[in-house]
């Protein structure tokens, strides 16, 4: 499948019905895949309270998920970062 930009997506399938969709231009750093990870336990641990009326495991599902989430953004800001001193190293070197 390729997105409107002709970068690849990569389906992630988490239970029965849910997929995360992710379009990349580049890998994905170890941030942004720990925070996935996460967020995909965190789910598990949601549904799973959620079914057998575990409100403490419900919430701690929640609350990993959210963390999930804010790893991954880090994940992602570290990589613009990244993306950007390379851009200008290039720039500077005249590539």
């Amino acid at each position: 499948m390729r997105g409107p930009s002709g970068f690849g997506k990569t389906l992630f399938w988490i239970g029965r019905s849910v997929a995360i969709v992710v379009a990349k231009e580049e890998p994905m750093n170890k941030d942004e895949v720990k925070g996935k990870w996460e967020q995909a336990k965190g789910y598990a641990k949601k549904k799973v309270g959620k079914a057998t009326g575990n409100r403490d495991l419900e919430t701690e599902g929640k609350v990993q998920q959210a963390a999930g989430k804010a790893q991954e953004e880090i994940g992602k800001g570290h990589r613009k970062v990244e993306k950007a001193v390379k851009d200008l190293r290039d720039k500077a070197e005249g590539n």
